[in-house]
């Protein structure tokens, strides 16, 4: 077994806590949480979708 196939990659877990004013190109903003750490971050509605 290689060291690389011994770490296990996590996924994180984001929650919504709130949605924020639309762009100037009309895309959603959300504030989203980390559950397994504590950052939040601003992110568009098409990020989102990539983080899941």
């Amino acid at each position: 077994m290689t060291i690389s196939e011994a770490v296990v990659k996590q996924r994180s877990v984001y929650t919504i806590v709130s949605r924020l004013p639309i762009e100037a190109d009309g895309r959603p903003r959300y504030r989203i949480k980390s559950k397994t750490e504590n950052v939040e971050r601003v992110v568009t509605e098409e990020r989102i979708s990539r983080l899941g």
